[in-house]
Protein backbone atom coordinates (compact mmCIF):
# COMPACT_ATOMS: atom_id res chain seq x y z
CA UNK A 1 0.00 0.00 0.00
CA UNK A 2 3.12 2.57 0.07
CA UNK A 3 3.42 4.54 -2.87
CA UNK A 4 6.12 2.89 -4.44
CA UNK A 5 5.20 -0.16 -4.44
CA UNK A 6 1.45 -0.09 -3.94
CA UNK A 7 -1.84 0.58 -6.12
CA UNK A 8 -1.44 3.12 -9.22
CA UNK A 9 -3.57 6.73 -8.55
CA UNK A 10 -7.17 6.19 -9.65
CA UNK A 11 -7.32 2.58 -9.85
CA UNK A 12 -10.14 1.36 -7.59
CA UNK A 13 -13.09 3.67 -6.26
CA UNK A 14 -12.90 1.95 -2.96
CA UNK A 15 -10.74 0.16 -0.25
CA UNK A 16 -7.41 0.63 -1.79
CA UNK A 17 -7.27 4.73 -0.75
CA UNK A 18 -7.96 4.05 3.11
CA UNK A 19 -4.21 2.35 4.95
CA UNK A 20 -6.32 0.13 6.77
CA UNK A 21 -4.54 -2.92 8.23
CA UNK A 22 -6.87 -5.40 7.89
CA UNK A 23 -6.15 -4.27 3.94
CA UNK A 24 -2.61 -4.51 4.51
CA UNK A 25 -2.61 -8.08 6.29
CA UNK A 26 -4.77 -9.24 2.80
CA UNK A 27 -2.41 -7.68 0.33
CA UNK A 28 0.97 -9.28 2.41
CA UNK A 29 -1.11 -12.73 2.67
CA UNK A 30 -2.22 -12.70 -1.09
CA UNK A 31 1.90 -11.64 -2.42
CA UNK A 32 3.65 -14.14 0.27
CA UNK A 33 1.06 -17.29 -1.25
CA UNK A 34 2.08 -15.51 -4.86
CA UNK A 35 5.71 -15.80 -3.57
CA UNK A 36 5.51 -19.16 -2.41
CA UNK A 37 3.59 -20.53 -5.46
CA UNK A 38 6.40 -19.40 -7.51
CA UNK A 39 8.89 -20.99 -5.68
CA UNK A 40 6.85 -24.35 -5.49
CA UNK A 41 6.52 -23.75 -9.39
CA UNK A 42 10.17 -23.50 -9.63
CA UNK A 43 11.57 -26.00 -7.54
CA UNK A 44 9.56 -28.98 -6.98
CA UNK A 45 6.94 -29.21 -10.04
CA UNK A 46 9.19 -27.75 -13.05
CA UNK A 47 12.69 -27.84 -11.67
CA UNK A 48 14.60 -28.74 -15.10
CA UNK A 49 11.80 -26.64 -17.12
CA UNK A 50 13.15 -24.91 -20.15
CA UNK A 51 10.64 -21.86 -20.13
CA UNK A 52 9.50 -22.82 -23.86
CA UNK A 53 7.36 -25.66 -23.29
CA UNK A 54 3.94 -25.37 -22.19
CA UNK A 55 1.80 -26.65 -20.56
CA UNK A 56 -2.33 -26.46 -20.74
CA UNK A 57 -4.30 -26.57 -18.16
CA UNK A 58 -8.38 -26.77 -18.33
CA UNK A 59 -9.05 -23.36 -18.20
CA UNK A 60 -8.04 -20.92 -20.57
CA UNK A 61 -8.34 -17.64 -18.14
CA UNK A 62 -7.14 -14.69 -20.30
CA UNK A 63 -9.42 -15.64 -23.03
CA UNK A 64 -12.07 -15.69 -20.08
CA UNK A 65 -11.06 -12.08 -18.99
CA UNK A 66 -10.80 -10.81 -22.71
CA UNK A 67 -14.92 -11.84 -22.94
CA UNK A 68 -15.50 -10.57 -19.70
CA UNK A 69 -14.36 -6.94 -20.89
CA UNK A 70 -16.36 -7.08 -23.71
CA UNK A 71 -19.22 -8.45 -22.23
CA UNK A 72 -18.94 -6.20 -19.46
CA UNK A 73 -18.04 -3.04 -21.31
CA UNK A 74 -15.18 -2.54 -19.03
CA UNK A 75 -13.27 0.90 -19.63
CA UNK A 76 -10.04 0.66 -18.49
CA UNK A 77 -10.00 4.48 -17.97
CA UNK A 78 -12.78 4.52 -14.98
CA UNK A 79 -11.89 2.94 -11.89
CA UNK A 80 -12.88 -0.26 -10.62
CA UNK A 81 -15.75 -0.76 -8.09
CA UNK A 82 -13.68 -3.98 -6.56
CA UNK A 83 -12.47 -3.92 -3.32
CA UNK A 84 -8.98 -5.61 -2.73
CA UNK A 85 -10.17 -7.87 0.63
CA UNK A 86 -13.47 -8.87 -1.46
CA UNK A 87 -11.29 -10.04 -4.59
CA UNK A 88 -8.62 -11.89 -2.47
CA UNK A 89 -11.39 -13.86 -0.49
CA UNK A 90 -13.44 -14.45 -3.64
CA UNK A 91 -10.46 -16.19 -5.46
CA UNK A 92 -9.52 -18.03 -2.07
CA UNK A 93 -13.40 -19.43 -2.32
CA UNK A 94 -13.28 -20.52 -5.84
CA UNK A 95 -10.16 -22.12 -5.06
CA UNK A 96 -11.84 -24.15 -2.37
CA UNK A 97 -14.37 -25.08 -4.93
CA UNK A 98 -12.31 -26.24 -7.71
CA UNK A 99 -12.68 -30.16 -6.53
CA UNK A 100 -11.40 -33.22 -9.10
CA UNK A 101 -11.85 -35.38 -6.70
CA UNK A 102 -14.34 -35.71 -3.55
CA UNK A 103 -13.51 -37.11 -0.22
CA UNK A 104 -12.84 -36.54 3.38
CA UNK A 105 -10.61 -38.78 4.34
CA UNK A 106 -6.56 -37.37 4.54
CA UNK A 107 -5.59 -39.45 1.11
CA UNK A 108 -8.42 -37.50 -0.91
CA UNK A 109 -7.69 -34.29 0.14
CA UNK A 110 -4.16 -35.10 -0.65
CA UNK A 111 -5.15 -36.38 -4.14
CA UNK A 112 -7.46 -33.54 -4.44
CA UNK A 113 -4.86 -30.76 -3.44
CA UNK A 114 -2.13 -32.40 -5.54
CA UNK A 115 -4.86 -32.70 -9.06
CA UNK A 116 -5.75 -29.40 -9.00
CA UNK A 117 -2.27 -27.24 -7.89
CA UNK A 118 -1.80 -26.45 -10.99
CA UNK A 119 -5.29 -24.76 -11.72
CA UNK A 120 -4.82 -23.14 -7.97
CA UNK A 121 -1.48 -21.17 -8.67
CA UNK A 122 -2.60 -20.11 -12.21
CA UNK A 123 -6.04 -18.78 -10.93
CA UNK A 124 -4.39 -17.22 -7.75
CA UNK A 125 -1.63 -15.65 -10.33
CA UNK A 126 -3.51 -14.23 -12.65
CA UNK A 127 -6.79 -13.08 -10.37
CA UNK A 128 -4.51 -11.60 -7.68
CA UNK A 129 -5.78 -7.96 -6.13
CA UNK A 130 -3.08 -6.01 -8.23
CA UNK A 131 -3.62 -7.72 -11.67
CA UNK A 132 -7.48 -7.57 -11.24
CA UNK A 133 -7.21 -3.90 -10.57
CA UNK A 134 -4.80 -2.43 -12.38
CA UNK A 135 -4.20 -4.29 -15.19
CA UNK A 136 -7.94 -5.36 -15.93
CA UNK A 137 -9.66 -3.08 -14.66
CA UNK A 138 -12.68 -5.57 -13.57
CA UNK A 139 -15.87 -4.40 -11.99
CA UNK A 140 -17.28 -6.67 -8.98
CA UNK A 141 -20.07 -7.59 -11.49
CA UNK A 142 -17.45 -8.91 -13.65
CA UNK A 143 -15.65 -10.74 -11.22
CA UNK A 144 -18.27 -12.47 -9.97
CA UNK A 145 -19.11 -13.94 -13.89
CA UNK A 146 -15.43 -15.04 -14.19
CA UNK A 147 -14.96 -16.71 -11.26
CA UNK A 148 -18.30 -18.85 -12.66
CA UNK A 149 -17.27 -18.84 -15.93
CA UNK A 150 -13.77 -20.69 -14.17
CA UNK A 151 -15.77 -22.61 -11.92
CA UNK A 152 -17.97 -24.08 -15.08
CA UNK A 153 -15.52 -24.71 -17.68
CA UNK A 154 -13.16 -26.47 -15.04
CA UNK A 155 -15.79 -28.79 -13.86
CA UNK A 156 -16.81 -29.12 -17.33
CA UNK A 157 -13.11 -31.24 -17.84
Amino acid sequence: MDGKSGFLPNTSQIGVGDNSLELQMKLDEEYNELLNDRRLLREFIFPQADGLTPHYLPVNLHRIIQNTTQIFHIDKRKPSDLEPVYTIEAVQQLNNRLAVIIGDDPLMREVQANSSLMVRVYVRATLAAHCLLEQFHLSRQALDWVLGEIEAKFNSH
